[in-house]
């Protein structure tokens, strides 16, 4: 069975078969040139004014110019990159042919296009290729601003790539697939959450200090339900540090963490909380201040 594994950069990343031969393995943009992990295939589908001047990787442009051995997809054939090849976009329209659309400003059904992101491009091109199974890690898109639109064309090509019968499975992006089931759901005005010892101190640490009367006075109310006690501090032997000295202000947080099965608490959020801390996690978005274990904490607060 021809097998691929799509690898974007988001922490499920790490879990990708690199050692595995048995599958193939596709990364995009600059990636490869950070990192010494394999891949048979790059997808770079930017304009040339991008991935020549990326400041975020210069190096990525000088890695380009070298031969490499593997395929690196462009929009077009890059005379500069002796790897490149032009992805097959006409190919691709094919596939959707035979679903149109006639929006409110078009004359006739046209085929739709929802081509929305670099992994789009990835999963159509293993389909056009008959691949059996597709493996997809670090694709989260998470990001309110950046990767709201895109969403809706993974969510397409992940559906039309299963309906094609080809074995699809997905590391992380939970807040795009798993929803609640519609018309099937219990609607609750609570919902019992359980949080570890490690949860409960990171969600403490993003709590705001200061907002309207209203927003303060569900953050006081979740605060209290998360704090510890001073029996729960001796029991799973809580301590607090502050091991640079030139920033009293960061707390590093020890404790038992056999004790961590124990001290699970459960806690039950209302829709204000819910939605007071979506608004938390919309300024670390902006910020740039998610980090791995935020974002496995955003996804259970992310249901609609």
């Amino acid at each position: 069975m021809k097998s691929v594994a799509i690898v974007g950069g988001g922490p499920t990343r790490k879990q990708a078969p690199w050692s595995d031969l048995a599958w193939d393995i596709w990364t995009f943009n600059e990636a490869m040139s950070k990192t010494a992990q394999r891949s048979e295939a790059v997808f770079q589908i930017h304009d040339p004014g991008v991935y020549r001047t990326m400041l975020s990787a210069p190096e990525h442009w000088p890695w380009l110019q070298q031969y490499h051995g593997i395929k690196i997809y462009m929009q077009k054939v890059d005379p500069l990159v002796p790897d490149s090849i032009e992805y097959p976009l006409d190919e691709l329209k094919q596939l959707l042919s035979h679903c149109v659309q006639k929006g409110k400003n078009s004359r006739e059904l046209t085929p739709v296009e929802i081509e929305t992101s670099t992994v789009c491009y990835a999963i159509a091109l293993a389909i056009l290729q008959n691949y059996s199974r597709i493996k997809i890690y670090g694709v989260e898109m998470i990001h309110t601003e950046e990767y709201r639109y895109q969403r809706e064309g993974y969510a397409f090509w992940v559906g039309y790539a299963a309906g094609r019968g080809i074995d699809v499975e997905i590391y992380g992006s939970d807040s795009i697939f798993q929803r609640p089931l519609y018309g099937y759901e219990i609607v609750k005005e609570f919902q019992t959450m359980q949080f570890t010892i490690a949860e409960r101190l990171h969600l403490l640490g993003i709590m705001p200090d200061k907002g309207n009367l209203v927003t303060m006075k569900v953050i006081e109310e979740l605060k209290d339900k998360l704090a510890f006690t001073e029996e729960d501090i001796i029991a799973v032997e809580l301590v607090t540090s502050h091991p640079d000295q030139n920033h009293p202000e960061i707390e590093v947080y020890n404790w038992n963490h056999d004790r961590d099965a124990d001290y699970l608490k459960e806690i039950e959020i209302g829709e204000a909380t819910r939605k007071i801390l979506q608004g938390v996690f919309e300024i670390l978005d902006k910020n740039s201040a998610f980090t791995p274990p935020l974002i496995k904490i955003y996804q259970r607060f992310s249901f609609e």
